[in-house]
């Protein structure tokens, strides 16, 4: 729904940690209580010829989140979203400004856990260096639906 102040839906979402370090376009995280592994592309830049995250991202926003489209919850191993920056948190409406579109899919077991385990661990020890970082460092909080402003 069209407000005056911005779109306004009910969708599920995940809270980013605050980020220090710079982010490659497409980045490994873990929600919160769930060990599966989860990759997030910038769209924006791949898809929209919109801003690289070195430009516009992550690490660049105070209140980082990504609205997300409800698959994932519909079991989908993918799903099209949109990074925001949370502006206000009222009780029963986030109002957010819109950054860019994000991919989010779940890893699919192609790579063993182990070496996962690995390769995530070097990314975060390089983030926490100051080095540009294929990995969040810290947890994404899951949100469930909720409402959302995005202006």
């Amino acid at each position: 729904m069209q407000s005056s102040i911005g779109l306004i839906t009910s969708l599920p979402g995940l809270v980013l940690p605050r980020l220090e370090a710079l982010l490659k376009q497409t980045v490994w995280f873990k929600i919160e209580n769930d060990n599966q592994y989860y990759r997030l592309a910038n769209y924006g830049e791949i898809e929209d010829d919109g801003p690289s995250w070195a430009t516009l991202g992550p690490h660049n926003i105070e209140n980082p989140a990504i609205v997300l489209g409800g698959g994932f919850q519909e079991g989908r191993e993918d799903e099209n979203g949109a990074l925001v920056s949370i502006q206000e948190d009222h009780e029963r409406l986030l109002i957010v400004k819109f950054i860019c579109r994000v991919f989010i899919s779940r890893e699919n077991g192609e790579i063993p856990k182990e070496v996962m385990d690995r390769m995530i661990s070097a990314e975060i020890k390089a983030a926490k260096g100051g080095q540009v970082t294929a990995a969040l460092v810290g947890e994404v909080r899951h949100i469930a639906t909720r409402k959302w402003c995005i202006q």
